[in-house]
């Protein structure tokens, strides 16, 4: 395992075992290109044991498909029958789903690395999941960096404490 630093480790350790025991949480890995985001990440992941991983990471493109970063946590992308992508509720719904289907199971992580590359519905809809895990045994980590031009950050907007381990 890597090497963090004490006070990262607890925020960490403080979020996995919140989350393992019912308290959805979110933690914010921000730091510039190059500060460690992805090792920090990877760490925290390691650090889970027990738990099932939802993980993707996101690429700089200049095309982001709607829900992208959904297909490629595993997460099927919902369309309406015309094929157009739907709103963000209604593909919080389908991760709603994901996270039901194996609720009396482990807790769920879902990671993403690069979320600065994300597609903005997917980060919404994961906004949307977020403001109503209630109850659930879920830890979103997000690895992030800010981009001129992606202020798309919802990671701070909802109603969990983020805990934020800063590059």
């Amino acid at each position: 395992m890597v090497e963090i630093r004490p006070d990262r480790r607890t925020l960490i350790e403080t979020a996995i075992n919140q989350a393992r025991a019912g308290a959805p949480r979110l933690l914010c890995i921000n730091g510039a290109s190059g500060m460690g985001k992805t090792t920090h990440l990877r760490a925290a992941i390691d650090a889970a044991v027990g738990f099932r991983v939802l993980e993707a990471s996101c690429d700089e493109v200049a095309y982001r498909p709607a829900y992208g970063l959904f297909e490629r946590l595993g997460v099927p992308p919902p369309v309406t029958d015309r094929g157009t992508p739907q709103e963000p509720a209604v593909a919080a719904q389908s991760l709603r789903r994901v996270i039901e289907a194996e609720a009396d199971g482990p807790p769920l992580i879902i990671a993403v690395d690069d979320a600065q590359w994300a597609d903005s519905e997917s980060l919404e809809a994961l906004r949307l999941v977020l403001e109503r895990a209630a109850g659930d045994r879920l830890l979103v980590m997000v690895a992030n960096r800010a981009v001129p031009g992606r202020e798309h950050t919802p990671w701070p907007q909802h109603n969990l404490d983020p805990e934020a381990v800063t590059g």
